[in-house]
């Protein structure tokens, strides 16, 4: 108590007392209501974590360190920068954060990297305090995205098919498909049957990507192909990882050397007229969702 008092004499000194007294009380309160909020961030589902103004990390909470797939202490003291992939370092570095700094907030949509290597889709909304520090908060929302461009897809097409010729039409289901699944390739074929059913043919009819095998024109045997899965496969099939699904040795795979692929049947008046496909000659690093078959399933719908 002795520290609280001056070495004077007089009421003075019992006023003076008092401010400290309270002061130090207020403070004792603001140190709770601080710790309170920060137990309250350890354990918020959300992805939270608190940055400098350089784009260090001072405070990792675990949602947010767990899904680029490590422990809050591995982060603190890294960069935003080690969460995303090398291409868009730069970007994080020279726009996003000092966007921030100059304006006060940044929202949008990037690509968060996991320690494992693999890629999603994240929402990140970032704000300075006037710390100079920067709050930041995160979401995967690869299967919302996929889920936006379903509605975007029928939409479109509700809207605008009508106008599009046969060309544009496949055109715009390659595009749609490449850029939701990210795979670089996306193809449609035609399945024509022979009486023998030993020369089954596989055509391709229009493509985006640069694969050789898969251009408007390539034909191949069905049985050499992906697609003759497909359609054993009650009209779909996806595959994520080939080689470890066991597809290494398999005509298909010696052939077109893919190592993702997603396909569907589509059918005409009741037959089938072929395939809509896209994939990949690496495997996809991210598992393939019940959306995306949803969406595949839909565009195959004819």
């Amino acid at each position: 108590m002795t520290d609280y008092l001056p070495k004077t004499t007089g009421t003075d000194q019992y006023t003076l007392l008092a401010n400290r007294i309270e002061n130090a009380v207020e403070r004792r309160r603001s140190e709770r209501e601080s710790q309170r909020r920060l137990n309250a961030i350890d354990t918020a589902q959300e992805g939270i974590s608190i940055l400098d103004s350089e784009g260090y990390f001072i405070y990792v909470n675990d949602a947010y360190a767990s899904l680029y797939g490590y422990d809050p202490a591995e982060l603190v003291g890294a960069h935003l920068t080690l969460l995303v992939p090398d291409d868009n370092a730069d970007h994080v570095r020279e726009d996003l954060v000092s966007t921030v700094v100059e304006t006060g907030q940044w929202n949008g949509v990037t690509t968060g990297q996991r320690k494992d290597g693999t890629t999603f889709v994240e929402r990140h909304a970032l704000a300075a305090t006037d710390r100079d520090e920067i709050v930041c908060t995160v979401q995967d929302v690869t299967d919302r995205r996929t889920r936006e461009a379903i509605i975007e897809f029928i939409r479109s097409r509700v809207r605008t098919d009508a106008d599009l010729s046969f060309t544009e039409k496949i055109d715009r289901l390659l595009d749609v498909g490449c850029e939701t699944f990210d795979l670089p390739y996306g193809f449609l074929t035609r399945i024509e049957r022979a009486p023998d059913g030993a020369t089954d043919t596989q055509t391709i009819v229009a493509s985006a990507g640069d694969h050789e095998l898969l251009q408007p024109g390539e034909s191949s045997r069905l049985a050499d192909s992906y697609c003759r899965k497909t359609l054993e496969s009650d009209g779909q099939l996806t595959v994520h990882d080939a080689k470890r699904e066991g597809w290494d040795g398999d005509p298909a795979y010696e052939t077109f050397g893919l190592g993702c692929y997603l396909g569907a049947t589509i059918t005409v008046d009741d037959e089938t007229y072929g395939t809509l496909c896209f994939a990949a000659t690496d495997r996809r690093a991210k598992q393939i969702t019940e959306t995306e078959r949803t969406l595949l399933r839909l565009m195959a719908t004819w």
